[in-house]
């Protein structure tokens, strides 16, 4: 199975990847930028949720690794936080999203439009 696969492993799925992301980076940007608001940490799980939702639906990013879709999804939801809260800045997580999944900024960026 791995020959056939050739030695490519990935998370499993987009959603898989995101509830790691999201595991690592929550303690930071609850203590941190969200001001200890429980309410804003949910707020990001469900769109999360949605846009993996989404990906799944459009034919050309499900086409995509996983861990480029995940990032992508992970900068959006921090940018939608952006929105509701002015202090976050999202652009200073994109360096760690990066070096976390080993994919490039441009990338993400590029994902995500």
């Amino acid at each position: 199975m791995l020959c056939v696969l050739n030695f490519e492993l990935e998370f499993s799925t987009v959603f898989d990847l995101l509830k790691h992301l999201n595991c690592t980076f929550t303690n930071d940007l609850d203590e941190i930028k969200l001001n200890f608001q429980p309410k804003l940490l949910e707020y990001l799980q469900k769109i999360l949720i949605y846009l993996s939702k989404m990906c799944t639906f459009n034919h050309e990013l499900i086409t995509r690794p996983s861990c480029i879709l995940a990032s992508a999804i992970y900068f959006i939801g921090l940018k939608t936080l952006e929105q509701v809260n002015k202090n976050f800045s999202p652009e200073e997580k994109l360096p760690e999203i990066s070096k976390f999944t080993s994919v490039s900024e441009e990338d993400i960026l590029a994902v995500g439009r």
